[in-house]
């Protein structure tokens, strides 16, 4: 039997289009968001060796798409989030003014502490199964289980590792379907 190799792309890749199809199987959020949470962890460990902090392209991608929802009056997701929402505002006033084009018109800065603290709420979960030994009798709230945010930012950083690279028809539809913009 011949061997069969995968790559480090390709298994982000899966990762993304597993969580996908889960969801739209109607699967349970928290399995949905360990899936996509591995792809996340996975693609900002190889991001880390080119030097560009994920969590700044992921919430220019992140605040765009939820920008561009709220214009198709589509809920965003995080309606709870005050400090996202006036954020959101704030893009939907660029946007309509013509200032923001797409995504990477935004500019957003995150220090390190920040970055570890952001990623912190989609790792969180991931990081409750993978360490079950350090604290067997530990509990995770089910307010930290977001499974499409999880799932966004892994896209996003897919896209800013692998520029150019084209997701398969599922995961592109997808993305349509939640109102996302791909780079």
């Amino acid at each position: 039997m011949a061997e069969i190799t995968l790559t480090k792309q390709a298994a982000a890749h899966r990762l993304i289009a597993s969580s996908i199809r889960m969801a739209n199987d109607g699967e349970d959020a928290l399995a949905r968001h360990v899936v996509a949470a591995s792809a996340v962890n996975l693609l900002r460990e190889l991001i880390a060796d080119r030097g560009p902090n994920l969590t700044e392209h992921a919430l220019q991608y992140s605040f765009y798409s939820q920008a561009m929802a709220r214009i198709d009056g589509r809920p965003t997701g995080f309606e709870n989030e005050e400090a996202v929402c006036a954020i959101v505002d704030r893009i939907v006033e660029a946007i309509n003014a013509g200032q923001v084009k797409s995504y990477m018109d935004l500019r957003v800065e995150v220090s390190a502490a920040e970055e570890r603290r952001m990623l912190d709420s989609i790792l969180r979960p991931f990081n409750f199964l993978k360490h079950a030994q350090r604290d067997p009798l530990a509990t995770l709230n089910q307010d930290d289980v977001n499974p499409l945010h999880a799932l966004q930012v892994a896209i996003a950083a897919y896209y800013f590792l692998f520029p150019g690279e084209t997701m398969t028809p599922d995961i592109l539809a997808f993305v349509e379907s939640e109102g996302w913009t791909i780079a």
